[in-house]
């Protein structure tokens, strides 16, 4: 059989997802009052549900830091923000682009606003960076103490 555009299976046979024409659904019509499958399904991951209340909040939620996660920034930290980027020439340090610009604390310690300690990185760096911490604050503070700082 050649090769035919949009033809990309042999006739006869069709993928496991696909659906016949004039097919019924099996839980068409129906409501979650109507099939108690349904309503647990519609419950498992919706904020109705007492237990998915539960399992998100505090020590619970897959997103857990020891409670250290979301700490608030000093008064200063934006007038020291837009100081450090305009000293980076509004320029990532690691993929050097020039849009969606944060600064990042090398020593991931929010309190600690001082110039060596503030680098400007891209969203996309700054996930990069905040993913393998112990990796990437030892390299920056290692390029800050040769000298070569960013």
């Amino acid at each position: 059989m050649s090769f035919q555009k949009g033809n990309k299976l042999r006739k006869g046979l069709r993928p496991l997802n696909s659906f016949n024409k004039g097919h019924i659904p099996w839980n068409k019509g129906l409501t979650k009052n109507d099939n108690e499958s349904i309503l647990k399904s519609s419950l498992r991951m919706t904020v109705d549900n007492p237990i998915y209340k539960i399992n998100q909040k505090g020590e619970n939620n897959f997103n857990w830091k020891h409670g250290n996660g979301r700490g608030s920034y000093p008064k200063e930290y934006k007038k020291i923000r837009k100081y450090i980027i305009a000293r980076d020439k509004h320029t990532c340090r690691l993929c050097f682009k020039k849009k969606d610009l944060c600064v990042h604390h090398i020593d991931y310690n929010k309190k600690n606003n001082e110039e060596t300690n503030l680098i400007c990185l891209c969203r996309k760096c700054n996930l990069k960076v905040n993913a393998d911490r112990a990796f990437w604050q030892g390299y920056m503070e290692k390029c800050r103490n040769y000298g070569w700082y960013f």
